[in-house]
């Protein structure tokens, strides 16, 4: 990816030379008589460029003011919702883990590992048989109260002897409700041999192999939802009670260069670290599994109400080592506009402070008197073959201004 972005660094300010070159030939064959000189007074390109400069071709766009909120930059990391170390339930030994590190796996359905079912299997034969032990005996009990009952109405048992047997019939009772307690639990203890994914992820650590003994508690793997992910960064004291829930903020990948939308998620209180931040989360769609816990992120939070910004395309901003800048074409000045052609416009460089990103455009602020008056709204600003261009140099558009929308 380097390579072809060197690549493109040279090839793109040659072929909008040569594109420059040409036109400027064809402009002056046109233009011209037997080879006269056209454009300014003294015999300079079209469109009153400096002496011996060449046009460039470049795409260009138009400058919008619009209605933002201000946003404040703040680095961060990419984070998962959730994560759960998924451990063993039941106590055996790991027959089988059929699943690696980086595999998706759905919740509910994916299989993390299989747990040896023998004794487990004994533990429900014996609870079965202690059910039906404890059913007899109630069953039992219930006949031998019915039978001293008859015989009390017939004289021929005494009161105490019902009432003791009718006792028996509770205990027995109650030991029947015991055994079947005992026998539920064997049988989820057979369910939770076959270990499943909690829920729609990826395994990021896999800890027991197999042939291990587990017992209760025992990791397994551990997994990381998918889906979502969070752009988790640290805002300072100072404007954290400007950021609210709820808020729509742009998240920037860069890695990917890729900036995003998401919804402000959590608002953690507890600032209990020197440097006084406040952890603030911002809730993203993953974009398909392309955004991964512990990306860098620079997180532009909304911090105050709506006010009028000018912006461009994000294309149209040039970074140095410490400055930021825009081209604008200013219209050409014809010295002789007696041959009916419009003249060419120049290139001029602004240099503006990029206030905050929003979508595909930035807030810009020119930092100069001249540069306000040349960077305004409407104002045709070029946003690719800026490279290589100098103040004063005729421009030929590639394609015509596109408004926003």
């Amino acid at each position: 990816m380097a390579d072809k972005r060197s690549l493109r660094s040279i090839v793109v300010p040659v072929i909008s030379f040569l594109a420059g070159f040409l036109t400027w030939i064809l402009w002056m064959t046109m233009s011209g008589a037997g080879g006269a000189p056209v454009g300014g007074a003294e015999g300079g390109p079209p469109g009153g460029g400096p002496m011996g400069m060449f046009p460039a071709t470049v795409r260009v766009a138009d400058a919008v003011s619009e209605q933002l909120r201000p946003r404040t930059a703040v680095v961060g990391r990419l984070r998962e919702v959730r994560r759960a170390t998924v451990a063993a339930e039941v106590e055996g030994k790991v027959l089988a883990v059929p699943v690696r590190e980086g595999d998706p796996v759905v919740g509910g359905e994916t299989v993390l590992a299989e747990i040896d079912g023998v004794w487990a299997g004994l533990d429900l034969a014996r609870t079965q048989a202690e059910v039906a032990a404890a059913q007899a005996t109630l069953d039992q009990s219930v006949l031998d109260v019915s039978y001293l009952e008859q015989l009390l109405d017939a004289q021929s048992a005494k009161p105490k002897e019902v009432d003791d047997m009718r006792a028996q019939v509770s205990s027995d009772r109650a030991r029947l409700s015991a055994a079947i307690a005992e026998l539920d639990r064997v049988k989820k203890e057979v369910e939770r041999l076959v270990v499943l994914a909690p829920f729609d992820g990826f395994v990021t650590r896999k800890v027991t192999e197999v042939g291990q003994w587990v017992a209760p508690g025992d990791e397994i793997v551990e997994v990381i939802s998918l889906g979502q992910v969070d752009a988790e960064a640290d805002v300072p004291e100072h404007v954290i009670d400007l950021i609210h829930l709820g808020d729509t903020a742009e998240v920037v990948i860069e890695p990917l260069g890729l900036p995003v939308r998401g919804v402000v998620a959590v608002i953690n209180p507890s600032g209990g670290n020197s440097a006084r931040t406040f952890p603030v989360k911002v809730r993203l769609d993953d974009q398909g599994g392309r955004l991964k816990a512990g990306m860098s992120v620079t997180v532009w939070l909304p911090v105050g109400p709506e006010a009028e910004y000018l912006t461009v395309p994000r294309d149209a901003v040039s970074y140095g080592a410490d400055s930021q800048s825009v081209w604008v074409a200013l219209p050409g000045e014809a010295a002789e506009p007696e041959d009916g052609k419009p003249p060419m416009p120049t290139a001029e460089k602004v240099a503006v402070r990029v206030l905050f990103g929003e979508g595909d455009r930035v807030a810009v602020q020119p930092l100069t008197d001249h540069g306000r008056e040349a960077l305004t709204e409407g104002a045709v600003v070029v946003v690719e073959g800026s490279e290589g261009l100098a103040p004063g140099q005729p421009l030929v558009y590639a394609d015509a201004p596109q408004p926003v929308e």
